[in-house]
């Protein structure tokens, strides 16, 4: 008995880190876990969770539509479901989730890039690898990629061992993540990513200002669907018209160098034709090409192609974003706000909200540069001048428009006083430099000051 157990012991002994790593990988995910995870997992939490407020409008899709659809420009009603890699497959389970848990949404946009049409090269990987879904979910997924024969990415000779490795977390499915990060290294950044997204209203992909710069023409011959992505785009459609939900299917903009033959646009024309045929009460829209600038890479657009297209999209529905401006909008878009690096984009970000935009400007070119787009923009805008230099006020909004502001030159400081408010002091800009403040006035704070230099007839950031 004694030799019995003494063996146990050392069985245990041996097996003990096995275990202990396995119900690591079970209980701490985002402390090793990689790309996509921490996004997943609150996609995974915010759809299986009633939510306090009623969301008017969905977006779903993949990475390009997740960088794409900015809730908080469009309306604080609306949230940003699609994520990173996926199809319509997944995005069926993403909605299904989100019904059985909240009030169907008014709304639901959905885009997808050609190639997650076709591929779903990251279901090991990315789908099961994340546990973002159910294992009956997860199961149905795998039935019908085999059923529909997507392809040697998914239907390996040990698929079946891979699914049950993957379900239950084994540890040869996540050693190269945990050898990678160590004890708990990636739990800190991916919280706070986790929290960033959350700010956003799911958008995590491509936020900031990074452009795309490329010479090569990029031309696109074929529009091509997996007849599995045509089932699950069919049942994602059918699942919004059972919930009286108007389903908006959107072909992002792509950058400017990639370009369509006629073949393509008659193949996407015939595709989507026979969707309309079959489902009469959706939309479908095409947006044009935008400037590379515009974008972080050749698929996803940047926090400047973001804004414009969100823009656009709710000027061409107006009817889908009604709700009021809420505190965690503001507190979003002033985040958006900091981080831009262009005067123009400042003030579009902060277009028709209660803003005041500060622009100190010895360069002399600030009027001829953004005098037009300021009044586009519907901005009440004064210039008050000063010895040293120019100061524009302008404000965002009709309320914003009203507010007194007082800006007097004091040695090598500019006070400004709006209305009963404490007196800020702004430092003075060199000779050629504009700087920029921006006050948000729904919290009475600074939101930035940043500086610019006059270039190639623009402004550039000072870093």
């Amino acid at each position: 008995m004694k030799k019995i157990l003494g063996l146990a012991m050392k069985g245990i002994c041996v097996m003990l880190p096995m275990i202990l790593i396995w119900a690591y990988t079970w209980m701490n995910p985002l402390g090793f876990m990689t790309d996509g995870t921490p996004f997943d997992l609150w996609n995974k939490e915010k759809t299986n969770t009633k939510q306090e407020k009623y969301y008017e409008a969905v977006f779903l899709g993949d990475s390009t539509a997740n960088a794409a659809y900015v809730p908080e420009v469009l309306s604080d009603a609306s949230i940003n479901l699609s994520l990173g890699s996926i199809t319509p497959m997944e995005a069926y389970y993403i909605l299904q989730d989100w019904i059985e848990h909240n009030e169907a949404p008014k709304t639901c946009y959905i885009s997808f890039l050609d190639y997650h049409m076709k591929d779903t090269g990251t279901f090991w990987i990315r789908t099961m690898y994340t546990h973002r879904f159910r294992m009956d979910q997860n199961l149905e997924m795998l039935k019908e990629i085999l059923k529909y024969g997507e392809g040697t990415s998914i239907e390996t000779d040990h698929y079946v061992t891979d699914f049950i490795a993957y379900e239950l977390r084994l540890p040869n499915k996540y050693i190269t993540s945990l050898m990678n990060a160590g004890f708990n290294q990636r739990y800190e950044e991916n919280i706070k990513a986790r929290a960033l997204s959350a700010l956003h209203g799911g958008r995590y992909i491509a936020r900031g200002t990074q452009e795309y710069e490329t010479s090569k023409t990029i031309k696109f011959k074929n529009f091509e669907v997996h007849p599995l992505f045509d089932r699950y785009y069919r049942r994602l459609i059918e699942l919004c018209m059972e919930h009286d939900i108007q389903v908006r299917l959107v072909k992002l903009p792509l950058p400017e160098n990639e370009k369509f033959t006629e073949n393509y646009k008659e193949e996407f024309g015939k595709y989507y034709d026979r969707l309309k045929e079959d489902y009469p009460d959706i939309t479908v829209d095409w947006i044009p090409t935008y400037k590379q600038e515009y974008f972080a890479d050749r698929n996803h657009v940047n926090s400047h192609g973001a804004l414009q297209f969100s823009r656009e999209m709710k000027a061409r529905y107006p009817e889908d974003f009604t709700a009021e401006l809420t505190p965690s909008q503001i507190e979003a878009l002033n985040d958006s706000i900091a981080d831009e690096n262009q005067p123009e984009q400042i003030i579009q970000w902060a277009s028709g909200k209660d803003y005041t935009l500060l622009f100190q400007d010895t360069s002399g070119k600030f009027a001829s540069v953004y005098g037009e787009l300021l009044k586009s923009n519907s901005y009440t805008a004064k210039e008050i001048r000063l010895e040293t230099t120019n100061v524009y006020c302008a404000a965002a909004s009709d309320s914003g428009g009203e507010r007194e502001i007082l800006v007097q030159e004091e040695k090598d400081k500019i006070l400004i006083k709006q209305n009963d408010q404490d007196i800020r002091t702004w430092e003075k800009g060199s000779d050629g430099l504009l700087k920029v403040m921006v006050i948000d006035n729904y919290n009475n704070k600074i939101v930035c000051e940043k500086s610019f230099e006059y270039r190639g007839e623009t402004f550039s950031l000072i870093q």
